[in-house]
């Protein structure tokens, strides 16, 4: 008999995040019109959790006629604790028991790791100072939102982003380990943790991230594998949601970079505009130009007005 899938939380992604491919074999597949749903024994590829994107990437096999083909992966889910991933169309002479290769798409696994790193870090250095972290989403592959809560939390964002990017030079290594759900360590002292099971309903091993010298969390998440491979973190702007909580959006590592870049190619472009490479300057025109045409839509609208009276007195 072969062994149990491995479930959710002890996956290969989760215990080597850096793994960037996995020879494993296929235990079951459902087929649907558009897709078909397998689980294997063992996956490299993430699935959605703790407010993480899955991963995307091909399945590829042999089949027992020797046809090799290769699969989209178009979503990848915790089902269960049980780790489905779901291909893009029938994908004809993968079954029970075929050995396949998986591969993650490398750049979209790095831009998750970043951002679920970076808010690990930015969460951890808020809660130093008091303010809480009560959700956080990685919806665009640029920008990542966390809402937290507390007293002043935009009088502090300043210097949560400093002593944020303090802890990235320090570069610390960045370590997985798993515990049980009853292990006195889920109640020690800078442990983070939120959903734990309760008391008494079965549940596997608890995997637990820690950022060395800075943070311990519970987390199912893929992540770097020190803090000094996020290259810097970024506060972007922040709203306040309700009067407890503020959202602010960030960027970080490779996502940071090539967001800079169309900021610079932007600001090539109205230095082209205003026919001035000065920032401040550039600022100053800008508002000038704006200003102006405030004030050429009043006098448009003033002259219609005399036209309009002109043409009702004749």
């Amino acid at each position: 008999l072969s062994p149990p899938p491995t479930l959710c939380g002890s996956l290969h992604c989760q215990v080597s995040s850096s793994c960037r491919s996995l020879s494993t074999v296929c235990v079951s597949v459902v087929r649907t019109d558009a897709q078909t749903h397998c689980v294997f024994q063992d996956s490299v590829l993430f699935p959605t959790g703790g407010g993480q994107p899955h991963d995307l990437g091909t399945v590829s096999y042999t089949s027992s006629s020797g046809s090799s083909t290769s699969c989209s992966v178009r979503c990848v889910s915790n089902v269960s604790r049980c780790c489905v991933v779901s291909l893009s169309g029938p994908c004809l002479g993968l079954s029970t028991g075929v050995r396949c290769t998986q591969e993650v798409d490398w750049d979209r696994r790095v831009r998750n790791m970043q951002a679920h790193t970076g808010q690990h870090v930015l969460s951890a250095v808020a809660d130093g100072l008091g303010v809480a972290t009560r959700s956080w989403r990685l919806t665009d592959a640029d920008v990542v939102t966390v809402d937290f809560e507390g007293q002043d939390v935009t009088g502090r964002l300043a210097t949560i982003e400093d002593l944020a990017n303090e802890h990235v030079r320090s570069d610390r290594p960045i370590t997985s380990s798993w515990v049980s759900p009853g292990c006195d360590g889920l109640g020690s002292a800078g442990l983070r943790s939120r959903l734990l099971p309760k008391a008494g309903v079965a549940h596997g091993p608890l995997r637990v991230v820690t950022i060395d010298g800075l943070d311990s969390s519970t987390c199912c998440g893929t992540h770097l594998s020190s803090t000094g491979r996020l290259s810097m973190l970024k506060f972007l702007g922040a709203e306040r949601c309700s009067k407890e909580v503020v959202r602010v959006s960030f960027a970080a590592g490779e996502a940071l970079r090539r967001r800079m870049e169309r900021i610079v190619v932007h600001v090539r472009g109205v230095a082209d505009v205003v026919k001035d490479r000065d920032l401040d300057k550039q600022l100053e025109k800008v508002r000038a130009l704006a200003e102006g045409r405030e004030a050429d839509k009043k006098r448009v609208k003033a002259l219609w007005s005399r036209v309009a009276a002109m043409e009702a007195r004749s």
